[in-house]
């Protein structure tokens, strides 16, 4: 008896990278290699700000900068996560009301500390 895996589906990024490394025009691990580099470098510098939930949600429980609707229907900010199509503050409290986020920048590297680690 075979039992099926459910895999996720592929967000429209990875698709476009795996069309961008498919091509016809490169050949071998390394080729390849360089060209998801160059796809991930070129989004980087081209990545969005703020992306509207309504366009698309962020990968499950990474940790973002959202907007939302606060106290008095005023826009206010903080940090939480995605899971299920529903929000979480950090203290995984729900929240309602969000109609924005926006991926968080790397940290700065400082003397002695591993990188993305900060030095505590």
């Amino acid at each position: 008896m075979t039992t099926e895996r459910e895999t996720p589906e592929p967000s429209e990024l990875a698709m476009q990278a795996a069309r961008a490394v498919m091509s016809d025009d490169v050949e071998g691990v390394w080729e390849r290699a360089v060209v998801i580099e160059k796809f991930f470098s070129d989004y980087e510098r081209q990545a969005p700000g703020w992306v509207s939930v309504e366009e698309r949600l962020p990968d499950d429980s990474r940790t973002v900068l959202i907007v939302f609707e606060g106290p008095n229907k005023q826009p206010d900010y903080l940090l939480a996560y995605c899971r299920d199509e529903e929000w979480y503050d950090l203290g995984d409290d729900p929240q309602g009301n969000v109609t924005h986020w926006q991926e968080l920048s790397p940290l700065p590297q400082t003397p002695g500390a591993e990188e993305g680690r900060p030095p505590y």
